[in-house]
């Protein structure tokens, strides 16, 4: 935060305090990337500018969309540490009721579930971690995106 602090100015308010928060990082295979909450009062600002500086370099940042999504039963909304089902056995390809090696297709619960619930038409054909393909995932990208406060335009 200090680093960060001192070689972006606008990230602070006229006491000096941070208008960020380092939330947590993530491990690429070269590189460490860091997941950074700011105030909506410089969001903007940080577009505009093309990068953040710290210590003697340069980088660049996008979006972050934490979308939460169960490891074990494949389902948005509450990650593994949380799940409801924690005690069952679900398959690894498509979250259902039945042992992985007796899987006969592909298939992501979350579309399927959508498609139930909701009566909309999306195609599950993929993987329940497809975050190309998923409809679901799409759709749950959108809320957080609508919910978040950006700043004024």
């Amino acid at each position: 935060m200090k680093g960060l602090s001192a070689k972006n100015h606008f990230m602070c308010d006229a006491k000096n305090n941070p208008l960020f928060e380092v939330n947590f990082s993530i491990r690429a295979k070269c590189s460490t990337n860091w997941i950074v909450s700011v105030e909506p009062s410089i969001y903007k600002r940080l577009f505009d500018d093309s990068g953040l500086y710290f210590e003697f370099s340069r980088f660049k940042f996008d979006n972050f969309f934490g979308v939460k999504q169960c490891k074990h039963c494949r389902r948005f909304g509450h990650t593994t540490k949380w799940c409801p089902r924690a005690k069952d056995v679900l398959c690894d390809h498509c979250g259902c009721d039945h042992p992985t090696a007796s899987c006969k297709e592909v298939s992501c619960i979350n579309c399927k579930e959508s498609n139930q619930r909701t009566g909309s038409n999306f195609d599950f054909k993929h993987k329940p971690f497809d975050r190309l393909n998923c409809e679901s995932f799409h759709k749950q990208k959108a809320n957080l995106v609508r919910l978040t406060d950006y700043g004024a335009p």
